[in-house]
């Protein structure tokens, strides 16, 4: 279970939409942006579609009442666990207990909070997503208030894995890299074997970039 402490000004449920009922007049609706909320389903070990928090702009805080997993992805809200910041687009260990606070915005509008498990509302006409304009889906078809409390599915066996051996979260033997490109994260073992390719600006490039580059080539 999560408490909403704060809901902030626009938070709702949200999963990848209704598909296959245009035809009745149902928009698709779902999350704004797809990729943010799949990868950070993805890096806490839920299927790609499960429902997660869309909030928009913040503040929001939220306090989880077991151990889970989250991972923020979308916009960057500089977050922080019970005052320490956190990585967004990350997989981070959550105690019962803790409290999550995500700040103002500060680039961008949306961002998205994904637990193991995914937010287990009941799903209506195939999909937990809220639909406001319709009053339907994720917590009685409204945005979320403060006081609220979200029930949290039973993570997969995925997920399970992820929390024993805290993959996303840097440890001493080995560590996952952080790679992102135009807003799209990807994680990758670090390796001593880099490359790189000269472009039209190489010459002018910082003397870092050179000495890389010529060690690279």
């Amino acid at each position: 279970m999560i408490d909403v402490i704060r809901a902030g000004l626009l938070t709702t449920i949200q999963d990848l939409g209704r598909h296959g009922y245009r035809h009745l007049g149902v928009a698709m609706g779902g999350a704004l942006d797809r990729l943010s909320l799949e990868v950070g389903n993805r890096l806490v070990g839920n299927r790609p579609d499960a429902a997660g928090l869309e909030i928009t702009f913040g503040p929001t805080v939220l306090r989880f009442l077991r151990a889970t997993r989250v991972a923020i992805t979308g916009t960057e809200f500089g977050a922080t666990l019970d005052g320490k910041p956190v990585y967004s687009w990350w997989s981070l260990p959550v105690k019962a207990g803790q409290e999550l606070v995500l700040n103002a915005a500060k680039r961008g509008m949306r961002g998205y909070v994904c637990i193991a498990g995914g937010i287990d509302v009941l799903p209506m006409i195939g999909s937990r997503s809220t639909t406001l304009a319709g009053h339907f889906g994720g917590l009685g078809g409204r945005a979320l208030r403060d006081g609220d409390r979200l029930p949290v599915g039973v993570p997969r066996s995925v997920s399970c894995r992820l929390l024993s051996r805290g993959a996303g979260v840097r440890r001493q033997s080995a560590c996952l890299v952080q790679v992102r490109t135009r807003g799209r994260t990807a994680a990758a073992r670090p390796s001593s074997d880099r490359r790189a390719l000269g472009g039209p600006d190489s010459r002018v490039a910082r003397p870092g970039v050179r000495k890389f580059h010529r060690r690279s080539t």
